[in-house]
């Protein structure tokens, strides 16, 4: 999906996931079960969370991030342990420091290592209020540097 962010067909795609409520009605479950976590958290790695020329995410992408996320919350500590690279991975895509959000092929790119200021700095962008709620910010800090054994 190599369209710019506020893309007429990125729109389209943000929009009709919108439209179908899966992921609201995904968050009004009790449970998920540990396959439809790692769907949810396979699908927000991949699908292109990027914002646009004005620095922000179209309303399409921000509705359907705020409502992944909501997702991610309510569910992730129930399979804390056997998800927690899925969980990892999407919460990299969305907060756009996965090796998506880096390609520059200027001389003087430099590919940021991740570390707890980058993520700090990330968590507190502006495309962010209003689609990560304050609880998820502290556990996607959690998520991301918790260490598999």
């Amino acid at each position: 999906m190599c369209q710019k962010a506020d893309s007429t067909y990125m729109k389209m795609v943000y929009q009709c996931l919108n439209t179908s409520t899966v992921f609201k009605r995904l968050a009004e479950e009790d449970s998920i079960g540990l396959d439809s976590y790692k769907l949810l958290c396979n699908f927000a790695s991949l699908i292109p969370i990027k914002t646009g020329a004005d620095g922000s995410l179209t309303a399409e992408c921000a509705e359907m991030t705020r409502d992944i996320l909501a997702c991610m919350q309510k569910f992730y500590l129930d399979h804390w342990g056997v998800a927690l690279q899925d969980s990892q991975d999407a919460l990299l895509n969305i907060l756009q420091l996965n090796y998506d959000n880096y390609i520059d092929y200027s001389n003087d790119c430099v590919i940021q290592p991740l570390t707890k200021p980058n993520v700090k700095v990330a968590l507190d962008a502006s495309h962010l209020v209003g689609v990560m709620l304050d609880d998820m910010k502290l556990y996607a800090v959690d998520i991301l540097f918790k260490k598999k054994f």
